[in-house]
Protein backbone atom coordinates (compact mmCIF):
# COMPACT_ATOMS: atom_id res chain seq x y z
CA UNK A 1 0.00 0.00 0.00
CA UNK A 2 2.80 2.45 1.06
CA UNK A 3 4.29 1.72 -2.63
CA UNK A 4 1.40 2.16 -4.46
CA UNK A 5 0.45 5.92 -2.49
CA UNK A 6 4.24 7.06 -2.63
CA UNK A 7 4.20 6.15 -5.89
CA UNK A 8 1.16 7.78 -7.26
CA UNK A 9 2.21 11.27 -5.15
CA UNK A 10 5.75 10.97 -7.14
CA UNK A 11 4.42 10.50 -10.21
CA UNK A 12 1.36 13.66 -10.09
CA UNK A 13 4.53 15.51 -8.05
CA UNK A 14 7.84 15.13 -10.42
CA UNK A 15 6.74 16.53 -12.87
CA UNK A 16 6.42 20.26 -11.52
CA UNK A 17 8.82 22.84 -12.90
CA UNK A 18 11.38 24.88 -11.33
CA UNK A 19 12.87 22.10 -9.25
CA UNK A 20 9.90 21.94 -7.14
CA UNK A 21 9.05 18.66 -8.47
CA UNK A 22 12.52 17.23 -7.94
CA UNK A 23 12.89 18.20 -4.04
CA UNK A 24 8.77 17.50 -3.54
CA UNK A 25 8.76 14.09 -5.93
CA UNK A 26 12.44 12.70 -5.50
CA UNK A 27 12.34 11.15 -2.38
CA UNK A 28 8.64 9.98 -2.85
CA UNK A 29 10.01 8.19 -5.97
CA UNK A 30 13.09 6.20 -4.23
CA UNK A 31 10.53 5.01 -1.63
CA UNK A 32 8.47 3.62 -3.87
CA UNK A 33 10.74 2.02 -5.44
CA UNK A 34 12.13 0.54 -2.33
CA UNK A 35 9.14 -0.60 -0.87
CA UNK A 36 7.65 -1.78 -4.04
CA UNK A 37 10.43 -4.39 -4.35
CA UNK A 38 9.71 -4.74 -0.41
CA UNK A 39 5.89 -5.40 -1.21
CA UNK A 40 6.82 -8.09 -3.95
CA UNK A 41 8.88 -10.68 -1.88
CA UNK A 42 6.29 -9.93 1.09
CA UNK A 43 3.31 -10.57 -1.20
CA UNK A 44 5.19 -13.66 -3.01
CA UNK A 45 5.49 -14.93 1.07
CA UNK A 46 1.74 -14.26 1.47
CA UNK A 47 0.14 -14.61 -1.67
CA UNK A 48 -1.60 -11.06 -1.97
CA UNK A 49 -1.16 -7.95 -2.42
CA UNK A 50 1.23 -7.96 -5.89
CA UNK A 51 -0.60 -5.92 -8.23
CA UNK A 52 -0.64 -3.25 -5.78
CA UNK A 53 3.37 -3.64 -5.20
CA UNK A 54 3.60 -3.58 -8.87
CA UNK A 55 2.00 -0.57 -9.55
CA UNK A 56 3.42 1.46 -6.86
CA UNK A 57 6.92 -0.17 -8.10
CA UNK A 58 6.08 0.54 -11.76
CA UNK A 59 5.19 4.64 -11.14
CA UNK A 60 7.93 4.79 -8.76
CA UNK A 61 10.11 3.81 -11.77
CA UNK A 62 8.54 5.98 -14.62
CA UNK A 63 8.62 8.99 -12.44
CA UNK A 64 12.36 8.66 -11.79
CA UNK A 65 13.45 7.80 -15.20
CA UNK A 66 11.69 11.21 -16.13
CA UNK A 67 14.07 12.64 -13.67
CA UNK A 68 16.60 12.19 -16.37
CA UNK A 69 14.55 13.10 -19.39
CA UNK A 70 14.28 16.76 -17.53
CA UNK A 71 11.10 16.33 -15.85
CA UNK A 72 10.35 18.87 -13.42
CA UNK A 73 13.40 21.28 -14.32
CA UNK A 74 12.14 24.08 -16.71
CA UNK A 75 8.93 24.11 -18.89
Amino acid sequence: MAALVLGIFGFLVTGVPFFIGLLLGGIPDVLAIIFGICGIIRANRVRRGAAMAVTGLVLGALAFISIFFGAGTFW
